[in-house]
């Protein structure tokens, strides 16, 4: 994710949470972002393993200035995991 026009510190919050249900996110994690230049560019790369959807269905990953301000969304279908009889 890359940020820009920014004039004070922050953070940038992502969020798994299930499109029907956003009241518990899936995955939760903030990182600390430091826009005290509009001219500077904030990328920023978050490495996410071992996340346990507690259900197959649709997701969305949110991205958040300070917790409140979206700065994207993207949809995560989320499908049932299991092999099919007789494969491993």
């Amino acid at each position: 994710l890359a940020i820009t026009d920014g004039r004070s510190a922050g953070s940038v919050d992502f969020r798994i949470v299930d499109i029907n249900d956003e009241t518990e996110p899936v995955l939760a994690v903030s990182c600390p972002v430091e826009l005290n230049n509009p001219l500077v560019v904030a990328e920023i790369i978050a490495k996410v393993e071992n996340v346990a959807f507690p259900r197959p269905g649709m997701y969305v990953l949110q991205a958040l200035w300070n917790g409140v301000t979206p700065l994207i969304e993207r949809r995560l279908p989320v499908v049932d995991g299991t092999p099919p009889e007789g494969i491993q």
